[in-house]
């Protein structure tokens, strides 16, 4: 059914792969909320039109490695804050 909608394989795979990134998208809404639907966007977006390599002896090595390492460590720091609790005060105390 969904081949005959489409106009054959090219364009099914395409369109799951859409289908399950909206999916993604989504749970990640309702799961975490709209800033880190935000930040994975924005991070998506980077990593796609920026250029990247993993090949040093390209030209565009040294800016590749900054952007990946600055989203990397941006990953790794929202992780570790996001990951700590408030101090509790003690019930019944004043202010």
């Amino acid at each position: 059914m969904l081949i005959a909608v489409f106009g054959g394989v090219h364009n099914a795979i395409p369109f799951a792969a859409l289908l399950l990134a909206v999916v993604l998208f989504v749970f990640l809404m309702r799961r975490f909320g709209l800033l880190a639907a935000i930040v994975v966007s924005v991070a998506g977006e980077i990593i796609e039109f920026i250029p990247t390599t993993l090949n040093l002896g390209a030209w565009y090595a040294p800016s590749s490695t900054f952007v990946l390492t600055v989203t990397i460590l941006l990953a790794v720091y929202g992780f570790l804050v996001s990951g700590r609790r408030a101090p509790q005060s003690p019930v019944g105390s004043s202010l």
